[in-house]
């Protein structure tokens, strides 16, 4: 961390409710005890706090999560992404949400929406974003069955489609190939069947 960096950000540390943008007690306690991750980071981009469920999504221990690098909490392949996209909540007076990986204790990584708005002291000064982190992997992981089950079974109807046209051509052929035998049998029986015809008769012949 750059030296400024490192003052400006002992001096968040020491002042946390300026940085919490004087959050009222009663909802920092009720946020702290929320189903949704919570998250707050000063202007360079290090955790100043996380509610216990954020660390429970990591993996990590709530204390050590205060002072990393938010940075460190995503994928390298990651890393621009979430770049990009705290620079889109710093200038956006509405905040900004997206979808991105994030990096687990254990290596892993999970898919979460974050939902994230700047926050400035009373003074109006900018001191850092805020953001609520919700865990969706299970649901992408049931889009991904589900994509996957529709693809296979999409894949099924195709073949059955391929036999049925099949089926049909053989078919069709089939009776094509009867029609025309039928046809080249039945000009020469006629006569076969006149002259036996005539034969009986004592019509023909002695």
């Amino acid at each position: 961390m750059p030296e400024d960096a490192l003052a400006t950000h002992v001096a968040y540390q020491d002042d946390r409710q300026s940085l919490e943008g004087g959050m009222d007690s009663g909802i920092a306690a009720l946020l702290a005890a929320a189903p949704l991750g919570l998250l707050t980071s000063d202007p360079y981009g290090y955790v100043v706090s996380c509610n216990p469920r954020t660390a429970e999504m990591l993996g990590h221990e709530l204390p050590d999560l205060t002072g990393r690098s938010i940075f460190d909490l995503v994928p390298p392949d990651s890393e621009l992404d979430l770049r990009e996209y705290t620079k889109l909540v710093k200038n956006s007076a509405d905040g900004a949400s997206t979808e991105l990986a994030l990096l687990k204790a254990d290596g892993s990584t999970l898919a979460a929406l974050l939902h994230s708005h700047r926050i400035h002291d009373s003074g109006g000064t900018y001191v850092g974003i805020r953001s609520l982190i919700q865990d969706v992997t299970a649901d992408r992981r049931r889009e991904r069955l589900l994509h996957n089950a529709t693809q296979a079974l999409a894949e099924k109807n195709a073949i059955m489609a391929l036999k049925n046209a099949e089926i049909e051509r053989v078919t069709k052929s089939r009776s094509e190939f009867i029609s025309s035998v039928s046809h080249e049998l039945r000009t020469p029986l006629h006569a076969v069947i006149g002259y036996a015809e005539l034969l009986g008769r004592g019509l023909y012949g002695d």
